[in-house]
């Protein structure tokens, strides 16, 4: 690939449609921003916090159907809420991105 670049270039034809070098970024403003910003926080939240909140959720019903007296014992309740709580905040942001934006202009 290193040795033959005029090759891949010919047989691809990469070369068209690059005349010009100018990247023109004509509709992108501060609410864009914001938009971009807000999808990538809510799929951060969502892909840091999903793991732990259906490992939670199996752990919490399997204790639950098993043995309920040992239910109150345990402190996963708290992660579970916490990760539930933070995936749903990571949806909020992915669907309610442009509203969100809206608010801070």
């Amino acid at each position: 690939m290193i040795k033959n670049p005029d090759k891949i270039i010919n047989l691809f034809k990469l070369d068209k449609g690059f005349d010009d070098e100018k990247i023109t970024l004509d509709n992108f403003n501060s609410n864009s921003v914001l938009q971009i910003g807000f999808v990538f926080v809510g799929l951060f939240l969502i892909i840091d916090n999903i793991s732990n909140f259906v490992s939670f959720l199996i752990t919490y019903f399997k204790l639950s159907n098993s043995n309920p007296e040992m239910l109150n014992a345990v402190q996963d309740a708290q992660g579970l809420i916490f990760s539930g709580i933070n995936v749903l905040i990571g949806f909020l942001f992915l669907i309610f991105r442009k509203e969100i934006a809206e608010k801070f202009k």
